[in-house]
């Protein structure tokens, strides 16, 4: 008898040892999966930080890029492309804030804070916001046809260029921050005056 009673007691439970060692491991692999779970979400909150300061950084030069691929070559002088190393003018066909595809007079400023420079951004009809604070002070650059860059557009000597090939925002020591090609327009958009 005394070995069915022994029978009897294997198939009827567990035994307290085999309860704390399984109640252990449990405890154990609830620990390690809490600890990943603290791990994965640090990490995953940190690169959520970093992609919003990217995007925070490369939104204005985006905007910078696509108005200036947007700007068109006019030949006559109250739509021609006109800048200095403190803002350029000319009329966009990507503005920011009118409807896309017509051109839009649109103007891309920097004016001096102190020892840094304020960048904005103005369209016609009143749209105008600051993009852009730079520690440093800051100027527009134009690329000609052959990519010489200059301080002013437009250049006497090149009277047939109507509009540069590129524009840039450096800071006063070199350093580029923001780069745009003009669109694909490479002769003067020709206007009824022209054929008068």
């Amino acid at each position: 008898m005394s070995g069915s009673l022994a029978r009897r007691r294997r198939q009827g439970g567990f035994s307290l040892v085999e309860v704390m060692v399984v109640l252990t491991i449990t405890a154990l692999l609830a620990a390690l999966v809490a600890q990943a779970l603290g791990l994965f979400g640090a990490r995953y909150e940190s690169l959520r930080r970093l992609e919003a300061q990217t995007t925070q950084q490369a939104l204005p030069r985006n905007w910078f890029a696509t108005t200036v691929r947007g700007f068109l070559p006019y030949r006559i002088d109250a739509r021609r492309f006109v800048g200095d190393v403190a803002a350029f003018r000319g009329f966009t066909t990507e503005s920011l804030g009118s409807e896309p595809g017509l051109p839009v007079a649109a103007s891309w400023r920097i004016e001096r804070d102190g020892e840094g420079s304020v960048v904005s951004y103005h369209e016609e009809g009143g749209l105008a916001w600051q993009v852009l604070v730079v520690d440093a002070p800051a100027a527009f650059q134009y690329a000609d046809a052959a990519l010489v860059w200059r301080n002013a557009w437009p250049v006497e000597e090149l009277p047939f260029e109507h509009a540069p090939t590129l524009v840039r925002l450096v800071t006063i020591e070199g350093e580029t921050l923001w780069l745009g090609r003009l669109g694909a327009y490479p002769e003067a958009i020709p206007h009824p005056e022209d054929f008068s």
